[in-house]
C-alpha cells in the first residue's frame, strides 16, 4: 500500500512552523504543467541508470537554470569499521565528499553530477576531518552559494567538540568552492543535525539540534533557530524559538524546516509532486 501527498511548486513566503522530525518536500517553479513522481522506496539513478552516490544532503530550486539542485555526501566504496567520537559507520569516514547534483524534475531518474564541494586531497588543513549532512543554499545579498556540514575531528572546530563547515562558490552552484571556515553561532551547543532555508525577502535561517557539553539536560535535542548573516556564514540573530521533543527516547533528533505553503497567483503552470512512500 502507498501513500500519496501533494504540492504545488510555488515556494511561498515564509508562515514557517519548526517542528522536530518532520519530513518536508520544498517545491519551486517550472514553466511547463506536469505530473511528477517520487517514491521513497527507489534509488535515485544517473542519466546512465547506475545508482547515485548520494545521501543525506538537500535540494534547491535554482531557477535561473530550471532545474532541482542536490547537495548530497558521498561515501564511495566505504566499508568503515572504525570509530570517530563514537560514531561506527560509513558515515563517519574521513574521505567523504559533497557531490552537486542536478535534475530538471526531481525525478528517481536522470541525475547528472555536476561537481563536488572542496574534493577529498585538496582540503585546507583545518577542514581535513570526517563530514556528513551537507546543506547548500544561495544567498540573495551575494548571489553566492553556501554550504554547511556536520563536521567532527576538525583542527577548526573547538578542542573535542563537533561543529559546521562552511564553503561558498561565487561561479554558481557546481563550484569551484573555497573553504570558510566553521559557521559562528550564538546558541551554546548548536552542533547537532541542521538544516537551512532562506526566506522569500532573502533573510536566511539555520535551524540546529543542540547536543552535549555545555547544554543543560532540559535543553538537550532541542532545536534552535537562528537568523544568519547576509552571506548565511554566521549568525546575527538567536530566535526565541525552541522546540523540544519530550516524548522522544533516542539519542538523535533532527532539524528541519517545515513549511506551510501559501496560494499565490502565477503565470507558470504548476508542477505536481506525488511523494509514493
Amino acid at each position: 500500500v502507498s501513500t500519496q501527498s501533494t504540492g504545488t511548486v510555488k515556494m511561498s513566503a515564509m508562515e514557517t512552523s519548526f517542528l522536530v522530525l518532520c519530513c518536508t518536500l520544498v517545491v519551486g517553479a517550472s514553466s511547463q504543467a506536469s505530473d511528477v513522481q517520487y517514491s521513497n522506496v527507489r534509488p535515485r539513478r544517473d542519466t546512465l541508470g547506475q545508482i547515485i552516490d548520494a545521501h543525506d544532503g538537500n535540494y534547491q530550486w535554482d531557477a535561473d537554470s530550471n532545474q532541482w539542485v542536490y547537495f548530497a555526501m558521498g561515501y564511495g566504496l566505504c566499508n568503515d569499521t572504525g570509530t570517530i567520537y563514537g560514531c561506527v559507520s560509513c558515515g563517519c569516514s574521513w574521505n567523504n565528499t559533497i557531490g552537486v547534483w542536478t535534475n530538471s524534475h526531481l525525478q528517481n531518474d536522470g541525475w547528472r553530477k555536476v561537481g563536488e564541494v572542496l574534493p577529498y586531497g585538496s582540503r585546507p588543513a583545518g577542514a581535513n576531518c570526517t563530514w556528513f549532512r551537507s546543506h547548500g543554499v544561495q544567498s540573495r545579498a551575494t548571489k553566492n552559494w553556501v554550504v554547511w556540514w556536520n563536521a567532527v575531528g576538525c583542527a577548526d572546530c573547538p578542542p573535542g567538540e563537533p561543529c559546521y563547515g562552511t564553503a561558498v562558490s561565487e561561479s554558481g552552484f557546481a563550484g569551484e568552492y573555497r573553504y570558510t571556515g566553521i559557521a559562528k553561532l550564538l546558541s551554546p551547543g548548536a552542533k547537532g543535525d541542521l538544516d537551512l532555508f532562506v526566506d522569500d525577502d532573502g533573510v536566511g535561517y539555520a535551524a540546529m539540534t543542540r547536543i552535549g557539553q555545555g547544554v543543560p539536560s532540559t535543553d538537550q535535542r532541542r532545536v534552535v533557530v537562528e537568523q544568519l548573516s547576509p552571506d548565511l556564514l554566521s549568525s546575527v540573530n538567536l530566535s526565541l524559538i525552541h522546540i523540544s521533543e519530550p516524548t522522544r527516547l533516542l539519542s538523535i533528533s533532527y532539524a528541519v524546516f517545515c513549511l506551510k505553503k501559501k496560494k499565490k497567483k502565477t503565470r507558470n503552470k504548476d508542477t505536481t509532486y506525488r511523494i509514493i512512500q
